[in-house]
């Protein structure tokens, strides 16, 4: 019988470089956490720089829904 490991929730904090081009330069990063529930395959996102413009902020979120695709690939095929 194979024993197999699966990640059902996972959480992941990151700074989002300035080379994305999505914050001014001179600033810090933008500290972002990735939340990835595995039972409804649900990807989020929560910018945790609570200083930065609700604009800003907006478009950090739209951009990372539309350029990280997440791969189920630490569980393995389906």
């Amino acid at each position: 019988m194979e024993n197999k490991r699966y990640t059902n929730r996972l959480h992941g904090v990151f700074d989002l470089p300035h080379s994305a081009g999505l914050t001014s330069e001179g600033t810090e990063p933008a500290r972002v956490m990735m939340i990835y529930e595995r039972t409804t395959d649900v990807l989020n996102f929560e910018i945790l720089d609570k200083e930065l413009s609700a604009d800003t902020r907006e478009n950090i979120l739209s951009w990372l829904h539309k350029n990280i695709p997440f791969c189920d690939a630490m569980n393995g095929p389906a």
